[in-house]
Formats: C-alpha cells, sequence, structure tokens
C-alpha cells in the first residue's frame, strides 16, 4: 500500500508507545500528514513459521482521535449500535 517512511514509523511508535506489527500501509493521515489509521496484515508469521493472527486490520493510531472514541465507547455507544 505505502512506502512507510522511517519518519512516519517514528511518529506511529510514538503514537502507539511501541511499534506496530504487521504494519501494512496507512489508509488515513490527518491535515497535517500524520497517521491516523493504520493497515495491518491479519496473519503475521513469526519465528520458526509460527503465526500470529491480528484481528484487526485497521488500527487507529492518533492519540487525539483514540481519546474521543474511548470517550464515545465509555458512554455506551456501542451498545446503541448494536441495538440498532
Amino acid at each position: 500500500m505505502d512506502n512507510i517512511s522511517k519518519k512516519e514509523y517514528r511518529v506511529i511508535r510514538k503514537q502507539l508507545g511501541k511499534g506496530p506489527k504487521g504494519l501494512v500501509g496507512i489508509p488515513a493521515r490527518c491535515s497535517y500528514g500524520y497517521p491516523v489509521v493504520l493497515m495491518n496484515k491479519p496473519l503475521i508469521i513469526g519465528k520458526d513459521d509460527q503465526f500470529e493472527i491480528f484481528p484487526t486490520l485497521y488500527w487507529l493510531s492518533c492519540p487525539s482521535r483514540v481519546e474521543k472514541v474511548a470517550s464515545i465507547e465509555s458512554e455506551g455507544y456501542i451498545e446503541v449500535l448494536e441495538e440498532e
């Protein structure tokens, strides 16, 4: 998808507080060009050909948006959507 630069990788690492796993690309960026959404491999092959399933294809990385979504979730909005 994207060629992810070293600078972008450092930004993502700072956003997440750790390095991303199975990063494929950055499908959404904010108006300043920073990553907002990360796309991950659904299957990561590690040591000794062991694999790890990573069920979240898209990962929200922008700290302010993560905070906003957490706030919405804590208010019970997910249950409202599930009921609909």
